[in-house]
């Protein structure tokens, strides 16, 4: 559904999670999760209106989060520790 809303909630998941522009929504949010050992990215979200990721552990990854041409982003209370590359990157 176009405009739609992704709502990750509290658990681990260790095959990381992507938002890609393959599907349309209006709002991600991930909360209270863990995202660990990945080879490439824990988090990606790209081209979202709005995206909330917080209290969570996103550990042990490539990269722990990236946002590419997402607007209204908020990262808070996060522990993003120990990841190869960057813990945050940002991508326009």
């Amino acid at each position: 559904m176009p405009g739609g809303r992704i709502i990750l909630a509290e658990g681990e998941h260790p095959a990381g999670v992507t938002i890609a522009k393959a599907i349309t929504i209006a709002a991600v949010e991930i909360t209270d999760t863990t995202i660990s050992g990945n080879d490439y990215r824990g988090i990606r979200v790209e081209d979202a209106a709005q995206a909330e990721i917080s209290n969570s552990l996103v550990s042990g990854n490539a990269t722990g989060i990236l946002l590419s041409n997402s607007v209204q982003a908020k990262i808070k209370r996060n522990a993003i520790i120990n990841n190869e590359g960057y813990g945050v990157a940002l991508s326009i």
